[in-house]
């Protein structure tokens, strides 16, 4: 594992659970990442809800060819959405975002008071601009 911005990495997903998310322990919480995402973004923010005592678990895909409903043809959108319509919060941050999909549309069935955060194409460098170096207040 690099050291690369380790620190601020982990400042940032403090920020994320903490002042964005307003995660709380044990919430259940869904990372949804595509092929196309930072691993070292998607490991310091799971690692900071889980350290906050919430529920946590990823789910990678393969980055689909379009965004929204049109991502729809590449990923699992049903299994996608029934695991996010389980949880209390969804943090996105697959580049090719599955907003607006048929994934989101079976989550908000499912729970219609999910939060969501989108965060998509997160790479290291602009999550430590936009959310480590921010001041969310």
């Amino acid at each position: 594992m690099s050291r690369l911005y380790e620190f601020e990495l982990s400042k940032g997903a403090k920020n994320v659970v903490y002042d964005l998310a307003k995660i709380q322990p044990e919430e259940r919480v869904v990372v949804t990442a595509d092929t196309l995402c930072d691993d070292a973004v998607i490991n310091a923010v799971t690692g900071a809800v889980h350290a906050a005592g919430a529920k946590v678990i990823v789910i990678w895909y393969p980055a689909p060819g379009g965004v929204g409903k049109d991502a729809d043809k590449d990923i699992s959108y049903q299994a996608i959405g029934e695991a996010i319509g389980a949880s209390d919060v969804w943090l996105e941050f697959g580049y090719n975002w599955i907003l607006y999909s048929t994934a989101q549309e079976i989550a908000l069935s499912r729970n219609p008071k999910l939060r969501h955060l989108c965060l998509t194409g997160m790479n290291t460098d602009m999550f430590i601009r936009l959310v480590a170096n921010s001041d969310a207040e």
